[in-house]
């Protein structure tokens, strides 16, 4: 019988080799687009129902989207699961070819990175509100309060354009909704798909929610510029999913809106 010591120590080579390998695979992916035989995809996976972990697995609509377009390449996809602020520096250094995290082309990451066109539009935001409390109408009701956002999300930045709210920053939509039932603020903004799908998998009723009719979330693929190449043939495949109905099933799949 072996030691537990050597046990362990087996473990742990075991886990150095798995990581080499991830390591070796993802380096190998990292070259032109044309020769590479992969593609290093970008998400975090923290937002569903678009990217999140189930059973230790990257599900999501955002990770289909990403997985069929690699397909439709002729590419391999290779997840790399890092912080959403994280998403647009390793797209500078050309460590990823592209990412999906539900990621909304704004003026100031279009200066930064490439976008595909939208493969998702038609998600307002919402305020959500715990049914023992005021429903606010707008968010000019939620000057003087705290108002949880995800960070980095452009809610954060539609919250913050707002003078007089105080803004709570938290990393991801788990921490935020649990905020909010905790009391740590009087409101959540998100995304309507958001909260819809944590509503129904929890078959919760503790929420009112406040559509914010003139705004509006436009998802899109952020890509590499060092990577360019890729706009046009990534713009060809969504078009292509668009047409054959891959979209659509998609996000009856996904999207209960």
């Amino acid at each position: 019988m072996k030691s537990p010591t050597t046990f362990i120590i087996g473990i742990i080579a075991s886990l150095i080799l798995i990581s080499a390998f991830w390591y070796g695979l993802q380096q190998q992916c990292v070259v032109a687009y044309k020769h590479s035989p992969c593609l290093v995809v970008g998400t975090n996976a923290t937002y569903p129902p678009f990217e999140f972990l189930d059973d230790n697995q990257v599900v999501g609509f955002d990770i289909d989207i990403a997985t069929e377009i690699s397909k439709r390449l002729n590419k391999k996809i290779v997840l790399k699961e890092m912080s959403f602020d994280a998403l647009v520096p390793e797209l500078l250094t050309g460590s990823l070819h592209f990412a999906v995290s539900s990621l909304t082309p704004t003026a100031e990451r279009e200066k930064q990175v490439r976008f595909s066109k939208p493969y998702f539009v038609g998600d307002p935001f919402v305020i959500a509100t715990l049914k023992n409390t005021p429903k606010p109408n707008s968010l000019q009701d939620l000057i003087g309060k705290t108002v949880i956002v995800n960070i980095g999300y452009t809610a954060d930045s539609l919250v913050s354009s707002v003078p007089g709210i105080d803004v709570l920053r938290l990393d991801t939509t788990a921490e935020a909704l649990l905020a909010l039932q905790m009391g740590r603020g009087s409101a959540l903004v998100t995304a309507n798909s958001v909260m819809t799908d944590y509503i129904k998998k929890n078959k919760s009723n503790q929420f009112n929610l406040t559509v914010l009719s003139d705004t509006n979330e436009t998802y899109a693929i952020a890509i590499s510029p060092a990577y360019q190449e890729m706009v046009e043939p990534i713009n060809n495949g969504l078009e292509q999913m668009e047409k054959d109905g891959t979209i659509t099933n998609l996000k009856d799949k996904w999207l209960k809106i």
